[in-house]
């Protein structure tokens, strides 16, 4: 009987050890990312031309998402960065047409052509990235060949990040 529980020990412990080794990291090539458009076509964001992406996952009713998504507006209006997309993706399979209806809403400032919306219903993107459920807003950078710059990017760093890579 000891045995077995020595084996359940191992293969535990095994498994934390090998799912901390494939956490991604600033420079590991990001994973592929399918989304959807709003009409149900899927995108890959390797068609979308940029010098960068930012990634952030959100939820429309998460109030911690409205505070980045104030703070990614107030970057985009100081420094007018050249080259950056904002990829905002909901990742969350229930109220679709409402996320739609919300980033649509010219009061809500996610109009601007910088923005790119998408969901993932499945969340497969979302979990791709070790984001765990309940968790948003999660911001990623990336560069144009898919390159992770930076993981877990806040809000107010945007002006220190983008300026470090000018």
């Amino acid at each position: 009987m000891s045995k077995i529980f020595l084996y359940i020990f191992m293969l535990f412990g095994a498994a934390i050890l090998s799912a901390q080794d494939f956490e991604l990291k600033a420079g590991d090539a990001a994973p592929q990312l399918m989304l959807y458009k709003e009409d149900g076509q899927k995108i890959n964001i390797d068609s979308i031309d940029a010098d960068y992406f930012l990634l952030i996952f959100w939820h429309y009713k998460c109030s911690h998402c409205q505070k980045s998504l104030s703070k990614i507006d107030k970057f985009l209006a100081d420094e007018k960065p050249k080259g950056l997309k904002i990829v905002s993706i909901y990742p969350f399979a229930e109220e679709t047409e409402k996320f739609w209806s919300y980033v649509k809403d010219p009061l809500n400032l996610l109009t601007d052509s910088v923005f790119i919306h998408f969901t993932d219903p499945k969340a497969s993107t979302r979990r791709s990235f070790s984001q765990k459920a309940g968790q948003p807003p999660l911001l990623i950078l990336l560069d144009k060949k898919g390159k992770i710059v930076h993981m877990h990017v806040k809000a107010g760093e945007l002006k220190e990040i983008w300026k470090g890579l000018e």
